[in-house]
C-alpha cells in the first residue's frame, strides 16, 4: 500500500491542551508546549526580551510598573518602584530617576515587605497610589508637587478623635468618584467596605479658572460619610475580603475571594452605589492579575482563571483545568498570591500572568493566554548566571510608550543596521517591527534584580532573553491514523512547512508507544543555503580564510563553516564566528587554530544580507523517520548544541504545518 499523506493545519484553537489524554486531544493540539505559542494558524518560538534600565543604586526587587499620564500632554510616563523607592523614567536618558519626594523636597520611603505591591490609578492629574500598609498610607504623585501623603477624615467622631482612612487594597475613579476598596479605618479593617469620596475631585478648586487641579488643596469633606451629599460607604453582605476589582463597560466589578460582585450605580447622591453578587463559587485570589477587556475582566485563584462580564462569571481555563491549583499559599492571608500579576498584549492579542510552579515560592514561569484563539501557553524566562542559564523571575508586569520618535539610521548599533544592507525592494522599514513606531505600547517587567525589560517584542534581539538564548519545546499528540481500525502505523517521513529563517536550526524527536526516550532524533534546517567555497586557509591567531568568490559579510557578522577536513575541521565544522572583514575574499576569524592542518578547505554558508531579515517565505523540509508502532508523537526542540550555538540558539522557528505520510501496518495485539 502506497504512504498516505496527512496535513496538520491550521494551528487555531490549539496551544496547550490538558483536559484529554494526548492520544484522545484533537490533531493540532499540543500535550506540551513552551516557550513557543499558537496564533493565526501558526506555531512560533515567542519572543524574548531585552533590558530598558536597572533601577539605580541597585534597588530592587522591582516591586511596580506604573503609568502616570500627564493631563497637558496626555502622553504616559512610566514610574517604577522598588520595597521602599519611586523612579520616573527618563526618555531622554533611557533612565530611572528618584521621584521618592514630599512636595518640600524632602525624600522619604515606602514600607513594602516582599508580597506587598501598588495599586496605581490616575484620577484628576495624578497617580493615586496604595500598598495597604497604614504606614505609608494613600499617596498622590505629580511631576510638579511630588508625593503627598493622603489620610482623609470619613467622619467625626463624638469624641476627640476623628475617623481617618488610613489604607485601602485598591483605590480607583468610578462614576465621578474615587472609590477605596477593602479599607483601614482607624487602625481597624473592613475588607468588605467599599468608600468613596463626593462627587468631583477631592482637591480644592481655587485658582481664577475655578478648575480643581493637584497641588491647590484638599477638600477636607470629600470623603466624609456623615455629611450629606459628601462621602459615603457600604460593606457587601459576606464575610469574604475584596481581593480585585476591574471596570467593565462603565460597571465596577469587585471579586472577593469564593464570589464575584459589581457595585451598581444608582444615580442617587443620598445612596449613589449597592452591591450585587454575580456569582458564589469563583472569585480572585491575586490582587494584581485583574486584566481588563471590551466586555469582560480576567482574574485568577487557585480555583481558576476566570472571566466576568457585567452579568456572569465562567472558568477560562478549561484546556488547563488543573494547573490554577498547583499554587501554594505562602500564608493564612495568602499575601504570597499577589506575585501573580497580569497584563493585556494589545499587539499580540495575549493576556500575560507571572505564575509560581508548584514547590516554588517566586514567579518563573509566564502563562500566556490567546485570547482571541481560546489557548494557552508557558513562558520560562531564563537569564545567564556563572554560564549557565537558569530561570529569571519576573516580578511584575507594566507599560512603556516609546516617546523618543521614530527611529533614525543613526539609534541602531547592530552591525548590519546599514542602509546598504536594506536597499532592495523586499527591504522596508517594516523589518525592524511595529515597536520602531512612536508611540508603540511595550509589555515591560521588572524582576527581583532591580531589572526593567521590554518584554516580547519584535526589535532588536527578540529572540533571545537579554542575550541569553532560550529553548522551546512543542510536543504533538499521540496519534495513529489507523487506530481505530486496530493497525499499527508506519510514520516514514515528515514533512515540515515552515517559515525561512536564516542560519536556523531545529531537532525532531521521533517518539513511539509508551517509550520514554526517542526512537529517532533528526535535525532540520530552516532555510535553504547558499555555499561559498574556501579556495584557503591560515591557520594561526587569528584564523584566516580566502574564499573562491565574494563572501558578502560586513564587519562582525557571523560566518557558519563547514566540511573542513583535517584537524582544523574539528573547530571549525559547523560553527559560527564573528567576522573581520580584509576584503571582498579575505577575512579572519577570532579563533587560535595554530598548529592544526587541513586537507580540504570546505565552504562558508552565505546567502544575500536582505535575506538576514526574514521576508515570510515559505520552504519544504523533508525529514525521514521510517517507525512502525501503534502510536507516533513527535517533539521539535532545540540540542543542548544549538541552544549553545550563538545563531542557532537564537534563530526564530515558525512552524506553518506538516505533512505526516504513513501507511497501516499489522494488528495491534497486547
Amino acid at each position: 500500500m502506497a504512504y498516505e499523506a496527512r496535513l496538520i493545519a491550521p494551528f487555531d484553537n490549539s496551544g496547550l491542551k490538558k483536559w484529554y489524554k494526548p492520544w484522545i486531544t484533537g490533531i493540532t493540539a499540543f500535550p506540551q508546549i513552551s516557550d513557543a505559542y499558537a496564533r493565526r494558524g501558526v506555531v512560533r518560538k515567542r519572543e524574548g526580551f531585552r533590558l530598558l534600565a536597572p533601577l539605580p543604586a541597585g534597588d530592587k526587587p522591582v516591586q511596580g510598573l506604573k503609568n502616570w499620564i500627564d493631563p497637558a500632554t496626555l502622553g504616559e510616563r512610566l514610574l517604577a518602584f522598588s520595597l521602599t523607592k519611586s523612579y520616573l523614567f527618563d526618555d531622554g536618558t533611557q533612565s530611572f530617576l528618584d521621584v521618592t519626594f514630599r512636595p518640600d523636597a524632602t525624600p522619604f520611603s515606602f514600607s513594602n515587605g516582599p508580597n506587598d505591591y501598588f495599586w496605581a490609578s490616575n484620577y484628576a492629574g495624578s497617580l493615586w497610589v496604595t500598598n495597604n500598609l497604614s504606614a505609608d498610607h494613600i499617596n498622590y504623585w505629580n511631576v510638579t508637587n511630588n508625593w503627598t501623603q493622603y489620610q482623609p477624615i470619613v467622619s467625626v467622631a463624638p469624641g476627640p478623635v476623628n475617623v481617618t482612612l488610613d489604607a485601602c487594597l485598591i483605590i480607583l475613579p468610578y462614576k465621578g468618584r474615587l472609590v477605596a476598596l477593602n479599607t483601614t479605618e482607624n487602625g481597624n479593617k473592613f475588607p468588605n467596605r467599599a468608600r468613596w469620596t463626593t462627587r468631583g475631585t477631592p482637591y480644592i478648586a481655587n485658582d481664577a479658572t475655578h478648575k480643581p487641579a493637584p497641588g491647590y488643596g484638599i477638600d477636607v469633606n470629600a470623603w466624609r460619610s456623615d455629611i450629606i451629599n459628601q462621602g459615603g460607604f457600604l460593606d457587601a453582605d459576606t464575610s469574604q475580603r475584596i481581593v480585585s476589582a476591574e471596570i467593565v463597560k462603565d460597571i465596577l466589578i469587585v471579586t472577593f475571594q469564593r464570589s464575584t460582585w459589581r457595585l451598581t450605580y444608582t444615580g442617587s447622591e443620598i445612596q449613589p452605589f449597592f452591591w450585587e453578587r454575580l456569582n458564589t463559587q469563583y472569585g480572585c485570589e491575586s490582587t494584581y492579575s485583574n486584566i481588563a477587556f471590551d466586555d469582560a475582566a480576567l482574574f485568577f485563584s487557585r480555583y481558576a482563571w476566570i472571566g466576568s462580564d457585567t452579568n456572569s462569571v465562567a472558568r477560562i481555563d478549561l484546556d488547563i483545568p488543573d494547573d490554577s491549583f498547583s499554587v501554594e499559599g505562602t500564608d493564612v492571608n495568602i499575601s504570597g498570591l499577589n506575585k501573580i500579576q497580569g497584563i493585556r498584549d494589545f499587539y499580540r492579542n495575549f493576556a500575560y500572568w507571572t505564575f509560581i510552579p508548584e514547590n516554588s515560592s517566586t514567579c518563573t514561569q509566564i502563562y500566556a493566554y490567546n485570547y482571541i484563539d481560546k489557548s494557552w501557553t508557558i513562558y520560562n524566562p531564563q537569564q545567564t548566571v556563572n554560564g549557565e542559564n537558569v530561570p529569571l523571575t519576573i516580578n511584575c508586569f507594566g507599560a512603556y510608550r516609546n516617546t523618543a520618535g521614530d527611529f533614525i539610521w543613526s539609534s541602531l548599533g547592530a552591525p548590519n543596521n546599514k542602509w546598504t544592507n536594506y536597499n532592495s525592494p523586499n527591504a522596508t522599514w517594516q523589518v525592524f517591527g511595529s515597536g520602531a513606531n512612536e508611540d508603540f505600547p511595550y509589555i515591560t517587567g521588572g524582576d527581583l534584580n532591580g531589572n526593567v525589560y521590554f518584554m516580547f517584542e519584535f526589535y532588536q534581539a527578540p529572540t533571545s532573553d537579554n542575550d541569553t538564548n532560550f529553548n522551546f519545546s512543542i510536543t504533538t499528540k499521540r496519534f495513529n491514523p489507523y487506530f481505530e481500525q486496530g493497525l499499527k502505523c508506519k510514520l516514514a517521513y515528515l514533512d515540515l512547512y515552515i517559515t525561512a529563517l536564516p542560519y536556523g536550526e531545529i531537532t525532531i524527536y521521533h517518539y513511539i508507544d509508551d517509550q520514554k526516550e526517542p526512537v529517532t532524533i533528526k535535525t532540520a534546517e530552516l532555510y535553504s543555503r547558499g555555499v561559498i567555497n574556501i579556495s584557503s586557509i591560515t591557520p594561526g591567531n587569528p584564523t584566516t580564510i580566502v574564499t573562491v568568490s565574494d563572501h558578502g559579510l560586513q564587519n562582525n557578522q557571523l560566518a557558519l563553516l563547514d566540511n573542513i577536513v583535517g584537524t582544523i575541521g574539528n573547530s571549525l565544522n559547523n560553527q559560527s564566528f564573528v567576522s573581520t572583514v580584509v576584503d571582498n575574499v579575505t577575512f579572519t576569524i577570532p579563533l587560535d587554530t595554530t598548529n592544526l592542518t587541513y586537507i580540504t578547505a570546505g565552504f562558508l554558508y552565505n546567502q544575500d544580507l536582505s535575506e538576514l531579515f526574514p521576508t515570510g517565505d515559505t520552504q519544504y523540509t523533508r525529514v525521514y523517520l521510517g517507525a512502525s508502532a501503534h502510536m507516533h508523537q513527535l517533539q521539535f526542540s532545540l540540542s543542548d548544541g544549538q541552544l549553545a550555538d550563538p545563531v542557532k540558539g537564537a534563530a526564530q522557528f515558525e512552524l506553518q504545518g506538516f505533512v505526516i505520510w504513513t501507511k497501516p501496518m499489522g494488528r495491534i495485539r497486547g
